[in-house]
């Protein structure tokens, strides 16, 4: 009788970290360049309609341009894309298959970026608004800020242990914001030609994806699992079905409306960046402020500030008499259901998300007061110091 030893390595939740750092990485390199091109491209406009100018009296260089209609077009597009490929992409990461999901993302925002890059080189005046909108559908079939973070977390929470799973998602999304705010400061520093910008989010989503579909470790798919064969009316009822789940009753309905809610003010919060760049102008100090300021003040709030008040939170929780959350061995000790106290244990799980959450609703609150005193005072010295406060 032969036996056969299996030599897999045991999933870690660190695995999938450089994965979420090049990820977020590669997706802040387009933001600033999306701007550029779409700013160019009215400039030329503006020269059409102009008459003959002298280089020094250039009228249409000391104009505000307004292309906001185009990059909310853009960003829709975007959103329809992700509409159509989200349910398909869902399903495959239910079934396991996350690290051909990250793959099939990265290769889908390649395309994108690549084609970026490709409207540097056509001149503006040739190229039509409608030509970079291309990009948005590549972009928005891969993604990137949904699937594939969908794909990480579906890893994490198979590979930590129960007791290390808030740690690891916490450690995830710190790695994810670095990775984005390093990108965009980046970008930042090329906005008169996005090019070498776009190059190295072309770089970083290509190892992004080779290594994830050669690299990455299985998930093992769920117990039970049957393969069905994949036909138009199951691409439908993938499409359609998370629409539905969503307001299946009031709990998750009310969940829905907020996470709506925060991630239009999310794309608000990006926003910013391309209303400092009209508000401001290039290369003045007070863009660099804006640009370098806002992510040193955001990392000494998430490493030094939150996590103290965290730390008072949990210890005025504990001087009221809380009781402190099970560890592994006695959530996985091999125990029947009965002899565990429910109710204990529900109050110990609302504590937990209590400790969890306590702080979105007061940072939600202070970033909406950041954002109506913006609109209030829109000076160069209240812009930078109220956007430091949405921070």
């Amino acid at each position: 009788m032969v036996t056969t030893v299996t030599n897999e390595k045991p999933l870690r939740p660190r695995t999938i970290l450089p994965y979420i750092f090049l990820q977020s990485l590669a997706s802040g390199f387009s933001v600033i360049a999306i701007s550029t091109l779409f700013r160019e491209i009215k400039y030329e406009e503006c020269k059409k309609h102009e008459p003959p100018h002298i280089p020094e009296i250039d009228t249409c260089s000391g104009r505000t341009l307004t292309y906001g209609v185009e990059i909310s077009t853009f960003y829709g597009i975007m959103a329809l894309s992700s509409f159509l490929a989200v349910g398909p992409l869902a399903v495959l990461v239910n079934i396991g298959t996350v690290k051909y999901v990250m793959a099939a993302a990265g290769l889908l925002n390649l395309c994108g970026d690549m084609w970026l890059y490709m409207c540097t080189w056509i001149p503006p005046h040739q190229c039509p608004s409608s030509l970079v909108m291309l990009a948005a559908v590549f972009k928005g079939l891969g993604n990137a800020s949904v699937i594939a973070e969908a794909a990480q977390w579906n890893f994490i929470a198979n590979a930590a242990r129960p007791s290390r799973r808030s740690m690891s998602f916490s450690l995830a999304l710190v790695t994810s914001w670095i990775g984005y705010r390093l990108s965009v400061g980046g970008a930042s520093l090329y906005y008169k030609s996005p090019g070498p910008a776009l190059i190295i989010g072309c770089v970083c989503w290509s190892v992004y994806a080779i290594t994830a579909a050669w690299r990455l470790p299985d998930v093992p798919p769920p117990a039970g699992y049957q393969a069905t064969p994949w036909t138009l009316g199951r691409y439908l009822r993938s499409t359609v079905e998370p629409f539905r789940m969503m307001f299946r009753d009031t709990a998750v309905s009310l969940l829905t409306v907020s996470y709506l809610f925060a991630s239009v003010a999310t794309v608000a919060d990006d926003g910013l960046i391309h209303l400092a760049v009209t508000r401001f102008g290039e290369g003045s100090p007070e863009l660099v402020h804006f640009v370098f300021g806002r992510p040193l003040l955001q990392g000494m709030i998430a490493l030094i500030i939150l996590p103290v008040a965290i730390h008072l939170h949990q210890r005025w929780r504990k001087e009221e008499g809380r009781i402190a959350l099970p560890t592994d061995s006695q959530v996985l000790q091999d125990e029947p259901t009965d002899s565990l106290p429910p109710p204990a244990y529900d109050a110990q799980l609302k504590y937990a998300f209590e400790q969890d959450l306590w702080i979105v609703p007061l940072s939600f609150l202070v970033g909406a007061c950041g954002f109506l005193l913006a609109a209030v005072n829109q000076s160069p010295t209240m812009v930078i110091a109220l956007t430091f406060l949405r921070s």
